[in-house]
């Protein structure tokens, strides 16, 4: 089955003075569940910690799509705010 998802995705980093990692969470628009829990860490990424929430999210979409869900709309914490 092919379900149609709108998400929004969340970051927090852990250890803010060092950006070790970053937990991006998939959050279900229709039930406010949290679909999916990606972690980023400096491994990932080690050069520039500011893209792990885009690196968290890069890597939700395939996992959504192996599940049978296809993503439709997307918001980010921060675009929703303003």
């Amino acid at each position: 089955m092919n379900y149609k998802l709108s998400i929004l995705t969340d970051a927090r980093l852990g250890w803010i003075n060092n950006f070790t990692q970053t937990s991006v969470v998939c959050i279900s628009n229709k039930t406010s569940k949290a679909l999916q829990i990606e972690v980023v860490t400096i491994d990932d990424d080690p050069v520039l910690p500011q893209h792990h929430d885009d690196l968290g999210t890069e890597n939700i979409y395939p996992k959504r799509d192996i599940v049978g869900e296809k993503i439709v709309i997307h918001c980010s914490e921060n675009d929703c705010n303003g």
